[in-house]
């Protein structure tokens, strides 16, 4: 099995969306079809990729490998493994810096109706939540793309992208794709600072954790079918083994065997339970899984949000936090549980007023307090 890809367009081949991913972030205007995707190229990168500013992939029903058309000439190039045209995207991106960065550009910010968002959205078991005020401010998200790989019997790729707030370190769901029909200005390098080296550190632990849980969902399927046949292995193994100890059993009953033959063929059933433990530790190490994460580029989104100052109330009890509101995914980032590190939309306050996650709200790790 070469790859599987699940997401928004699920029979959307690697080289396919690695040359989608490519084009979005230089700069191009992705438009989803039910079967491909349309995008507009700013001159410069069509240029180095020799391409029309307008191109249509497509995936074609009777063909396993996608094609890249340019409506203008009509010429067409295959987006499969080894294609031309991907194996020029995948050296134009190593020539560069895996980190880019743009900034995103607004027509409109929601200005009101807070409450009424953070309402339909997260739930407080233990406490009151208030909004205290807000205010139009810039923050900046981070975007890890990361390939990996998980070999067993057979092997599954793919790409999963993990969004962080890089103020506030915590984990953003559904920013994966969003970007497009936003106004976007890449940045140079010199053209932003880098973000500050503290906000990095903190996120790798994070990062991890976020890695682990979302490749793990990704492979659900690929691991299920690697238990199933481990299952169906083992059922055959215990079978042919149990049927081979009934047999030399029975062996025993014929007459004329000697006392050596006798003696020797009961070592060789004595011998068969610890054959057995051999080969299922076999069959265990051919169908564990094994994967391998390396990380692609990081996309660092600069971005006009709002700041809600929020009040938690427990009793005689505040806390006041920090949300943001964004306007790529139009919701508010959910909070970031003061135990793990990551994102809830169930907040709870521990008796020392730390902000928890429903796995981390009957001890709370940061006092150990419930």
């Amino acid at each position: 099995m070469k790859s599987e890809i699940r997401g928004a367009q699920t029979d959307e081949s690697l080289p396919e969306r690695f040359a989608r991913h490519f084009l979005e972030t230089h700069g191009a205007v992705i438009e989803k079809k039910p079967d491909g995707w349309d995008a507009l190229l700013p001159g410069e990168l069509a240029q180095r990729l020799d391409l029309s500013e307008l191109v249509s992939a497509r995936r074609p029903a009777d063909a396993k490998t996608p094609t890249l058309r340019m409506p203008e000439t009509d010429r067409t190039l295959p987006l499969g493994y080894g294609s031309a045209l991907v194996e020029k995207m995948i050296r134009l991106a190593a020539d560069q810096s895996p980190m880019t960065a743009c900034r995103v550009h607004l027509d409109y910010l929601k200005k009101a109706g807070f409450d009424r968002t953070i309402a339909e959205t997260f739930s407080f078991p233990n406490s009151v939540g208030t909004v205290q005020s807000h205010a139009e401010a810039r923050t900046e998200y981070i975007v890890f793309d990361c390939w990996y790989q998980a070999r067993s019997d057979e092997q599954q790729e793919g790409m999963v992208d993990l969004t962080f707030n890089l103020e506030t370190g915590g984990p953003v769901p559904g920013m994966d794709g969003r970007l497009t029909g936003f106004e976007r200005e890449f940045l140079t390098p010199d053209a932003v600072s880098p973000p500050p080296p503290e906000s990095l550190h903190r996120l790798l632990p994070r990062l991890q954790k976020a890695l682990e849980g979302n490749i793990d969902d990704e492979i659900a399927d690929f691991r299920d079918r690697m238990k199933r046949r481990y299952r169906r292995d083992i059922r055959n193994l215990s079978e042919y083994y149990d049927s081979l100890r009934r047999e030399m059993e029975q062996s025993l009953e014929r007459p004329g065997l000697t006392p050596a033959s006798i003696a020797e063929r009961k070592e060789k059933i004595g011998l068969i339970p610890d054959e057995l433990s051999r080969k299922t530790e076999d069959l265990l190490k051919k169908y564990s899984i094994r994967t391998d994460v390396r990380p692609c580029g990081v996309l660092r989104i600069l971005t006009p949000v709002v700041k809600i100052l929020f009040k938690f109330a427990k009793g005689r009890a505040e806390k006041r936090t920090t949300l943001f509101y964004n306007p790529i995914v139009k919701a508010v980032d959910p909070p970031v549980c003061d135990g793990c590190g990551g994102g809830t939309y169930s907040a709870w306050l521990c008796d020392r007023r730390h902000l928890l996650c429903p796995d981390c709200q009957g001890r709370c790790p940061a006092c150990e307090k419930g």
